[in-house]
């Protein structure tokens, strides 16, 4: 599921299969103490869910039947999700990348599982992506050349960013009203207007947001109006302790005002009220500042690795 402001760009992120307390990862945030591995557990716990959500949330799929232990997969048609070996692969079928990972879980990774992900990916036709943590797997870089992948550039890394105490927001724009989504109607607003957002397909766009994931636990959609017309959206994603943001779009006529981050202040406010204490999201290169005025920390850094034929070639400028 997206997670950016189209003012700033899509951001993206997240899901999990492991159940073991997230309580040491949730306080890892205190980056001024810089307990980066606790941070980047958090990305991946929370990266996983909700990417799990995704192929769990399809038609022909059942909510809540997600992947947790080692070695279980969920397969729904061509869709997969499996977590062996300290990898975790999430196949959605979405045609965007960000929705198909490949994931390092932990320590216990070894190269034949990422060959094995990759090659399954591969065999399932699937646009995808292997993501390595900076630091954490820079063990498993050499053999994604060997696998014959290309990185992507600086530009499409999408650090992880955290937030605790999730602090009081600053009011929005008055102007801004956001409203929880809990019917048909409203779930159509937003599907329209992050399309527009993003610059999406509607399509697309519906083949990863099902409306059924509105009675989803923990799960929150949001439209945002002014004078009755629908211009940014937000989705909150609960995952035991902490508030994923995602789908933080505007329409290009409605940005630079500030829409995009009331949305997000929202979700994370909701999502404190609920009982969450850390708030987490991915930013691009033109959303970190603006995070970061929000109190958003980096935590742990992406490198993206593709099949070379979905990678586009570096532009002049990075030559």
């Amino acid at each position: 599921m997206l997670a950016a402001d189209a003012d700033l760009h899509p951001v993206a992120d997240r899901a999990a299969f492991r159940h073991r307390p997230l309580h040491q990862a949730a306080d890892a945030h205190l980056v001024d103490r810089h307990e980066r591995v606790d941070g980047e557990d958090l990305l991946v716990d929370v990266r996983q869910e909700e990417l799990a959500r995704v192929v769990a949330g399809k038609p022909e799929g059942h909510l809540g039947e997600v992947v947790r232990a080692e070695g279980e997969e969920l397969r729904l048609g061509r869709d997969l999700v499996r977590h062996e070996g300290g990898v975790a692969l999430l196949a959605s079928g979405v045609e965007i990348r960000l929705f198909n990972q490949v994931i390092i879980e932990d320590t216990r990774a070894t190269f034949d599982a990422v060959a094995d992900a990759v090659a399954t990916m591969r065999a399932g036709s699937f646009r995808y992506l292997v993501h390595l943590r900076d630091g954490a797997d820079d063990r498993f870089v050499p053999l994604m050349a060997e696998l014959g992948l290309a990185e992507l550039e600086p530009d499409d890394r999408l650090p992880g960013m955290a937030l605790a105490p999730i602090p009081d927001g600053a009011p929005g724009p008055p102007e801004l009203e956001v409203r929880p989504i809990d019917d048909l109607a409203g779930f159509d607003d937003h599907i329209r207007t992050a399309a527009l957002g993003f610059g999406l397909d509607e399509g697309l766009v519906r083949s990863f947001l099902d409306p059924r994931l509105l009675d989803e636990p923990g799960v929150r959609y949001y439209v945002g109006y002014v004078d009755g017309e629908p211009v940014t959206t937000g989705v909150g994603i609960a995952t035991r302790r902490t508030i994923g943001v995602y789908n933080i779009a505007t329409v290009e006529s409605a940005r630079r005002r500030g829409y995009g981050a009331a949305m997000t202040v929202r979700a994370v406010l909701d999502g404190r009220a609920a009982g969450s204490d850390v708030a987490v999201l991915q930013a691009s290169a033109m959303g970190l500042p603006i995070y970061e005025r929000l109190g958003y920390r980096p935590v742990v850094g992406y490198r993206a690795f593709a099949d070379p034929e979905s990678v586009p070639a570096p532009s002049a400028h990075s030559a």
